[in-house]
C-alpha cells in the first residue's frame, strides 16, 4: 500500500501531512494501526452524497483534541460524491487544518474533485482491484506475512483453482515492484511470482507452486 509507505517515510522525518487524496482502493486498518489511532479518534464517512451539514460536523470534530491517540483521523470515502457546497466548506479545513489532525479523501474519480481541494492534499495513486475480483479473495503480501503457515496454506487451497489467480499474481507482482523501488530486498519474491505464472498452464501442481511462493512472503 503506497499510502502506508509514504506515512512511514514521512514519520521518520517528522513530516506527516495534514491531508491526503487517495485515488484507488484504500484499506484503513493498517493505516490506523500504524498511526496508533484508536476508535474514539477515528471518523469514517461513507455518505452519498456528502452534504455541507456533515462537513461542518466533520470540521468541528477535527477541532476537538484527540481522546487517546497522537492524532485524530478522518477518512472520506467516495469523495467525488460531495456536493459543491460541501466541497467549498471542506476547503476551509484544508486551508487551516486543526493541529493533530489528519484527513484522508478516497475516490476513483479524481477528475470530479474540485482542483482547489486536490491542490491542498498529497496525491497518492493506489492500485485498483479489478472489479471482477472479489476483495475477500485477495490478500496483499503484507497481510499474508502476518498469518501462520497453516493460514497461508489454507489460503492457497482457496485460490489455487480460482479463475482469478493470474490477476492475484499480477497484484502481488505490483506490490513487490513498489517495494523494489524503495530499495527493499524483494527480488526472490518477484522471481517466485514469475516462475509460478510461467508454470500455471503446465502439468505442475499449482497448489505446490503457490505454497512455495507464500513461504517467501
Amino acid at each position: 500500500m503506497k499510502l502506508l509507505n509514504v506515512l512511514k517515510s514521512q514519520e521518520r522525518h517528522s513530516r506527516l501531512a495534514h491531508a491526503y487524496f487517495i485515488e484507488g482502493d484504500l484499506e484503513i486498518e493498517e493505516i490506523t494501526k500504524f498511526l496508533k489511532v484508536k476508535k474514539p479518534d477515528l471518523l469514517v464517512i461513507r455518505e452519498i452524497p456528502l452534504k455541507i451539514s456533515q462537513v461542518r460536523e466533520l470540521i468541528h470534530w477535527l477541532t476537538l483534541k484527540p481522546h487517546s491517540s497522537p492524532s485524530k483521523l478522518a477518512v472520506l470515502f467516495q469523495a467525488e460524491a460531495m456536493t459543491l457546497e460541501a466541497g467549498n466548506a471542506l476547503l476551509k479545513v484544508l486551508e487551516e487544518p486543526p493541529p493533530r489532525s489528519i484527513l484522508i479523501l478516497q475516490s476513483d474519480k479524481s477528475q470530479r474533485i474540485l482542483p482547489t481541494i486536490l491542490s491542498r492534499c498529497q496525491l497518492i495513486k493506489e492500485r485498483k482491484l479489478p472489479r471482477e475480483l472479489s476483495i475477500t479473495e485477495y490478500l496483499d503480501p503484507s497481510k499474508l506475512a502476518q498469518k501462520s503457515l497453516k493460514e497461508r496454506f489454507d489460503y492457497v487451497q482457496k485460490i489455487s483453482e480460482s479463475k482469478d489467480l493470474p490477476i492475484i499474481l499480477n497484484l502481488w507482482e505490483g506490490y513487490f515492484r513498489d517495494k523494489l523501488h524503495q530499495e527493499e530486498n524483494v527480488l526472490e519474491a518477484l522471481k517466485k511470482i514469475s516462475q509460478t505464472r510461467d508454470l500455471l498452464f503446465t502439468n505442475s501442481s499449482v497448489k505446490l507452486l503457490l505454497e512455495d511462493l507464500l513461504l517467501t512472503m
